[in-house]
């Protein structure tokens, strides 16, 4: 009776673990350390379950990231498009990133542009207007953790990111983004996931049934 009780319940402790690592959403954040620094970026590179590359246009992996690397769309190449794709090709949904604009004459703003897309189809947009700064070491002074409004709880399976690096005063301005805050939908558990939950399920009932009997009657 004992073993019975303590199988039931480690089966269900065991199954209930597997559906929630499964079955539920599941969070990734990309930070770009794995990206080649220091040269032209055109991917693709894959990172924590997604993987990214250069749509159009020029970015650069720099070293002034929140903290660490941080990807950037410079003047000097007329800014670019950053593409990010689940790597299982599956959906996923965009919750935020962190943002930071530079001129050397600190002054002016610029805008970070995002859009979201379904099977080919904008499904919604982003815009985050950010104030420069000309204090680049050893981090962007204004990193900026900005949250997703437009794509709030929106499925998407492409997320297109414009480091256009426009707006600012000089030739020295540039987009830079970091930390990426990413959260992978329907995920659905293998065969092998699925039979432990079901293992889970019946080891749940064995234990009531146990339970049960074990109970004495009322007087």
């Amino acid at each position: 009776m004992k073993f019975k009780m303590r199988f039931g319940g480690a089966a269900m402790a065991l199954g209930l673990g597997v559906l929630g690592a499964a079955g539920l959403a599941q969070a990734a954040t990309i930070t770009f350390e794995t990206a080649p620094f220091g040269a032209d970026f055109t991917g693709p590179v894959t990172e924590n379950g997604f993987t990214y590359a250069t749509d159009s246009g020029f970015l650069y992996v720099d070293q002034y990231g929140n903290p660490g690397q941080d990807m950037e769309g410079q003047v000097a190449g007329g800014g670019g498009v950053l593409d990010i794709v689940s790597a299982s090709a599956g959906d996923f949904k965009f919750s935020g990133l962190d943002y930071a604009a530079y001129d050397s004459s600190d002054s002016g703003s610029q805008t970070l542009s995002i859009t979201g897309y379904l099977s080919g189809s904008p499904v919604g947009t982003e815009s985050y207007t950010l104030a420069n700064t000309n204090v680049f070491n050893p981090t962007y002074a204004n990193w900026t953790t900005e949250n997703a409004s437009g794509l709030a709880g929106v499925t998407i399976d492409d997320l297109k990111i414009t480091l256009n690096a426009g707006g600012g005063e000089t030739a020295s301005f540039l987009q830079g983004i970091d930390n990426v805050n990413l959260n992978v939908t329907g995920a659905v558990p293998e065969p092998a996931s699925w039979a432990m939950v079901l293992i889970g399920f019946f080891g749940l009932g064995a234990t009531l049934r146990s339970r049960r009997r074990m109970t004495p009657a009322a007087i």
